[in-house]
């Protein structure tokens, strides 16, 4: 995982697609590490995504998408 520096010098999280770190989870849950999203990744979601608002726009019921 690589960490890139963030805003005011605090290491970033990268998700890119390769697993993270418990060092990683640490930097974000425990010291507010900010998170960003590779582009390719984006990419690669991209497709789920738009999934999910067509349900959404259906109004369809699905859990874990318009349910708790």
């Amino acid at each position: 995982m690589t960490r890139p520096a963030g805003p005011a010098g605090s290491p970033a999280v990268a998700i890119d697609g390769s697993p993270l770190s418990v060092a990683d989870v640490v930097a974000v849950a425990r010291h507010g590490a900010p998170v960003r999203v590779a582009p390719a990744a984006a990419e690669r979601m991209a497709p789920a995504r738009a999934v999910v608002e067509r349900i959404v726009a259906d109004g369809a019921t699905v859990y874990g998408v318009t349910t708790g």
